[in-house]
């Protein structure tokens, strides 16, 4: 393949490559977390070739690339480990081609060694074989070397003559101290033989290692005349050595615990350990636990291993101290696949583990402090223009899971049209100085109005797209509540009732328009003022008192209080004092609410003294009425007595005996006009004494209907009694007879001729109720409020029926004597009139 080369190749260069990259092959069986960036090498280096190497040099390194990309996909460990041999196989290969040919006539290279050419030919084929095997220097007795052979030309770069009459030291490293060369000088100075490693450095300045033998050669007196130096190229072992130490240092300084189990013994033991892998097996066991006792990381790993459950998943263990681990078991595979060890990683995770716990904690109370204060956070990525942010913003803004993370176009358009331009304007000022906050009216769709309040702020990451990151506040019950206050305040501005709050001590903290007026003071010189000092000083300990006993007791205090104005003015106000408490239930402030009343009492005054000229104008009108009915009764008397027995003498069909007719009935009218006018004015004095007891219903009742079936059978009106009740009730039988009586003549004088008058009784604990319903023309509803003045006749004046309109005003005092009521039902005009009595069924308290 060497004739395949360009004459620039660097032979060297790649040869010294492939030495590593073998190196790097083999130590990824033994860490394979290395297997990354021996791919990436591997592929370099067939990228390499391919450009320098050739025809032939350009077809290995495709081969090496495929090979390597073998490695980088994810296959059963079997399959990597036969890709592995066979890049091995390959590497060691093209490094045996490109090592130097031996020489073509070994034996004319003895001679170049010092051995005399008669020597048994025996001595001189091992001595070729040392020359193609090691690296060989000769020395004389002061260390000037006099013999080198090929191969430590080749390793060190030097050529022969650069080499002979010079000293090792021209191939020192610095890699040594001082104190190393002097011992190794002293042991071959005195006859003994050197054996140890060196670092070398070549001629281009890298370096190597060799294990080297120096062997003192002494004359026929044994005085040491030159040293023989024999060494073997061990650069690649000892990288590798570096590697694994530097990888045990590495994994002994680990935090991480690194066990590696066998697989292949029954109980699992652990051959190799870190030192916290042993720390933390230390630690496990309870400290009251005996010196053998198992601990609960090997009795988990033992049953991980028996199942076979080596995907390298972590998996918690929770131990008897209260530690918790977290392990990880992978396989170890050897050249033929199998999986012989296992590497374990255990790691404590307590602390972690308490710190995850706490911060879970910690967020859930932020979360639920959020959903308290109804506040969420965002951030926007102007990148993608979308809005994002914690759980709560959703429901804030009326967004389903399906819509969040929303754009801001979306959004803009629930934003009330009155708000919009201060929303654009506080945008373009977050733009410009990085921060912002507005308060702003939103509604999504089927929503109801919510107040917001958002802030934001500019987040600028180095190497990331602008964000904007904020918080978003419902203060829509905030705001409800300031209108609330606000309606409140006008309301309490411009009532005219003076109002006060003050604290415990009296100190006017709030006072209205209306307590500046009745105190005379304007709304900012009463506060901080005391309430006690507009009190009049022969009143200030009550109310102190009172006051007291609101704060410990609560309720309120009301009536008159003499108060007075700064100037000494007195006057009467008319109060209501009470608590305002906390939520715990204690006295905070109190309120006052008071009230100028000397206008009210002065129209007081003007109202009692109107109601006693009334009442002495109606006991006047009333005795008056009296007076004049007794005096009226004794001349009616004669005059109907007179025209009585001139009715007898003379016979109706003269003109005479109808006007005595005439003079009988008018006489008769007025008499029994002049009894009701005698009764109500002895009820409205007082004089009226009624006697409630048991009564008979149906015996009372056929009385009064026995009455007034004369009149019922002249105009040919059918009577109907229905009494469906207890048999008895309390009343005064003299008066219910009189407004039953009433009632039924009404009903017959005012029903249609050939009608019916029905006459009913109803049971309604504890009162019975009596019915007297007509089919006459009704009453209309604008004349039923007077039904029950005394002489009112409603619009039935012109009509050719006797009476005065005094019946219903007696009956209904008559009714309010005895405990009783009396009524119109409503029924509609022209359907008749249906009144009724309701009288207790049982005596009443007094």
């Amino acid at each position: 393949m060497t004739q395949d080369l360009p004459s620039p190749f660097p032979a060297d260069t790649l040869l010294d490559t492939l030495e590593s990259a073998i190196s790097l092959l083999a130590l990824s069986q033994a860490a394979p977390d290395r297997l990354p960036t021996v791919v990436t090498h591997l592929l370099t280096l067939g990228q390499w070739m391919a450009q320098h190497g050739g025809p032939h040099w350009a077809e290995a390194g495709r081969v090496l690339e495929r090979h390597a990309e073998r490695l980088r996909l994810p296959a059963p460990s079997r399959e990597h480990q036969s890709t592995r041999q066979e890049l091995l196989a390959l590497l060691q290969g093209w490094h045996a081609q490109l090592t130097p040919p031996p020489l073509a006539n070994p034996v004319q290279s003895i001679p170049a060694l010092g051995l005399p050419s008669d020597a048994p030919r025996e001595a001189h084929l091992q001595r070729l074989a040392l020359d193609e095997h090691a690296i060989v220097s000769v020395t004389d007795r002061r260390g000037v070397i006099t013999e080198v052979n090929d191969r430590f030309c080749h390793i060190s770069g030097y050529r022969r003559d650069e080499l002979l009459g010079r000293t090792h030291g021209l191939l020192r490293s610095g890699r040594h101290p001082d104190s190393f060369y002097r011992d190794m000088w002293g042991t071959i100075v005195r006859g003994q033989v050197w054996q140890g490693v060196l670092c070398n450095r070549s001629k281009d300045g890298g370096y190597y290692w060799v294990k080297s033998t120096i062997v003192p050669v002494p004359d026929a007196q044994g005085a040491v005349v030159e040293f023989i130096s024999v060494r073997t190229d061990v650069t690649a072992l000892k990288e590798i050595e570096e590697r694994l130490h530097l990888l045990d240092r590495a994994a002994q300084g680990s935090r991480t615990g690194m066990l590696v189990v066998d697989l292949c013994h029954p109980d699992t033991p652990v051959v190799w350990s870190n030192e916290a892998a042993r720390q933390l097996t230390a630690d496990d066991a309870p400290s009251d636990a005996p010196p053998d006792a198992s601990s609960a990381l090997r009795r988990r790993l033992r049953l991980q291993i028996q199942a076979r459950d080596l995907d390298g998943a972590p998996f918690p263990v929770h131990t008897e101290a209260g530690r918790v681990y977290e392990l990880r078991l992978s396989p170890i595979h050897d050249d033929q696949g199998v999986a012989t060890h296992g590497l374990v990683l255990v790691e404590d995770i307590t602390e972690s583990q308490r710190q995850r716990e706490a911060l879970h904690r910690t967020q859930a109370r932020l979360l639920q402090a959020q959903r308290m204060a109804r506040l969420a956070h965002w951030r926007y990525d102007a990148h993608c223009q979308r809005l994002a942010g914690s759980e709560g913003l959703g429901e804030l803004l009326g967004l389903s899971d399906a819509q969040t993370p929303a754009d801001l176009a979306t959004l803009y358009r629930h934003v009330r049209p009155e708000d919009r331009f201060t929303v654009l304007r506080s945008l373009a000022a977050l733009r410009r100085t990085g921060a912002a906050a507005i308060s702003f009216r939103y509604q999504a769709p089927h929503q109801a109005l919510r107040h917001l309040h958002a802030t934001a702020t500019a987040e600028t990451l180095p190497h990331q797209p602008r964000r904007w990151i904020g918080t978003l506040q419902d203060l829509t019950p905030l705001r409800q509540a300031e209108e609330r206050v606000r309606q409140l305040a006008q309301v309490f501005d411009h009532t005219d009732r003076g109002v006060c709050i003050s604290d415990l001590g009296g100190t006017i903290q709030h006072a209205n328009r209306a307590a500046s007026q009745v105190l005379g003071l304007p709304v900012t010189q009463l506060l901080s003022r005391r309430l006690e000092e507009f009190i009049a000083p022969a009143q200030r300990e009550e109310a102190t008192r009172q006051w007291q006993h609101l704060a410990q007791h609560g309720g309120h205090w009301s009536g008159l209080l003499r108060a007075q104005r700064l100037n000494g003015q007195a006057f009467d106000i008319r109060h209501e004092t009470g608590s305002i408490t906390a939520p715990q239930g204690q006295a905070r402030y109190y309120y006052h609410l008071f009230q100028d009343c000397a206008q009210e009492l002065r129209h007081h005054e003007e109202l009692l003294e109107a109601k006693l000229a009334a009442e002495r104008a109606n006991e006047a009108k009333t005795a008056f009425l009296s007076r004049v009915s007794h005096e009226l009764r004794t001349p009616l008397n004669a005059i109907l007595g007179f025209a009585q027995l001139m009715e007898l003498d003379l016979p109706n069909t003269t003109p005479h005996g109808q006007y005595v007719r005439e003079i009988v009935t008018a006489g008769r009218h007025l008499h029994a006009l002049i009894n009701d006018v005698l009764d109500l004015s002895a009820i409205e004095s007082g004089q009226v004494k009624v006697s409630r007891q048991l009564l008979v219903l149906p015996e009372l009742l056929r009385e009064c209907l026995s009455l007034v079936s004369p009149l019922a059978e002249a105009r040919q009106i059918r009577l109907q009694p229905a009494c469906d009740v207890p048999p008895t009730l309390f009343a005064d039988r003299t008066r219910l007879k009189q407004v039953l009586i009433n009632l039924l003549s009404n009903a017959i004088k005012y029903g249609r001729t050939g009608g019916m008058v029905l006459l009913e009784t109803w049971s309604t604990p504890p009162s019975i109720r009596i019915t007297v319903t007509d089919d006459g023309p009704g009453i209309p509803v604008e004349y039923r409020e007077r039904l029950f003045r005394p002489f009112s006749r409603l619009h039935l004046e012109a009509r050719p029926v006797e009476g005065h309109g005094m019946g219903l005003a007696i009956s209904r005092r008559l009714m309010e004597a005895m405990q009783g009521q009396i009524g119109l039902e409503d029924n509609p005009a022209g359907s008749g009139c249906r009144f009724w009595l309701e009288l207790p069924s049982q005596p009443l308290a007094a």
